[in-house]
């Protein structure tokens, strides 16, 4: 029936408005985490893959120590 719409939902409400620069707001900050978490994930990287190569001669959280100190193992 024309005229039985419930007001406040109509296109251009203030309470809309304000839906909309909220959406806004959040997909700035969504995309801003994002960047930072694409930084520190590269940082994580470039750590682990400098912790590998300079302690490579000395064993490692993943090859061991097995046979490093005198080519003997701790048995």
């Amino acid at each position: 029936m024309p005229g039985s719409r419930k007001r406040g939902a109509d296109a251009g409400s203030p309470a809309k408005d304000k839906a909309a620069a909220e959406v806004v707001d959040l997909e700035k900050r969504r995309l801003a985490v994002a960047e930072e978490l694409r930084h520190v994930e590269q940082q994580i990287y470039d750590l682990e893959t400098k912790y590998l190569e300079t302690s490579s001669p000395f064993g490692n959280a993943v090859r061991g120590t097995w046979g490093v100190d005198s080519g003997q193992n701790s048995s």
